[in-house]
């Protein structure tokens, strides 16, 4: 029996993720790490194609980006409506935050990368730079520390540094020092790939 009090959930959602994005939405992690392991080929995906306009942006930077972008889109995402997947509107935002970020990429990097010698072929930093959403995630496990892993979690979340110093008690500093000190390591990881 079907009951006329629920949310239509927009087209084609299943009630598996209509109860998982409720579950973000309410902060759970597990919830998001789930959907995300669920959407991981469409990030690698849409993260690989933006490399590929931007062969000089960091493959990490990127999914981080798309992360946040998955992220946000389910904590945005009108259960109520039944116009649009979850699917289509969580690759719409995936899209549009990879799209500002190699926008603020080119920025950053006009005019210096004509005066760079490159180390490789684009081709080779390209494919030197994927590895799948799966690894992204054993990395984490392993190269952060437990501060490094929840400062992390939080920083996926959108929030600041100063935030997320209030949520774990600790300075802005020791957070921006752990930012700092994940970046390197995953720079280091890959590099030596």
């Amino acid at each position: 029996m079907t009951n006329h009090m629920q949310p239509s959930a927009g087209v084609g959602l299943d009630r598996s993720l209509i109860k998982q994005i409720e579950l973000i939405k309410s902060g759970d992690e597990s919830a998001f790490d789930l959907l995300r392991e669920q959407y991981a080929a469409l990030l690698l995906s849409m993260v690989s194609r933006a490399m590929t306009d931007h062969p000089d942006a960091e493959f990490e930077d990127l999914m981080q980006e798309a992360t946040l972008a998955l992220y946000h889109g389910a904590l945005s995402f009108d259960l109520q409506q039944d116009k649009v997947t979850f699917g289509l509107y969580a690759k719409i935002c995936v899209r549009n935050r990879l799209i500002s970020a190699i926008r603020k990429l080119r920025r950053i990097s006009r005019g210096s990368l004509a005066s760079e010698k490159l180390p490789q072929t684009v081709s080779e930093r390209k494919s030197s730079r994927r590895a799948p959403m799966g690894e992204l995630s054993h990395l984490v496990d392993t190269l952060f520390s437990d501060l490094e892993r929840s400062v992390y979690r939080l920083y996926l979340q959108g929030y600041s540094a100063a935030q997320i110093a209030d949520r774990l008690g600790r300075t802005e500093k020791s957070v921006d020092n752990a930012i700092y000190r994940m970046r390197r390591k995953i720079k280091r990881h890959f590099e030596s790939q």
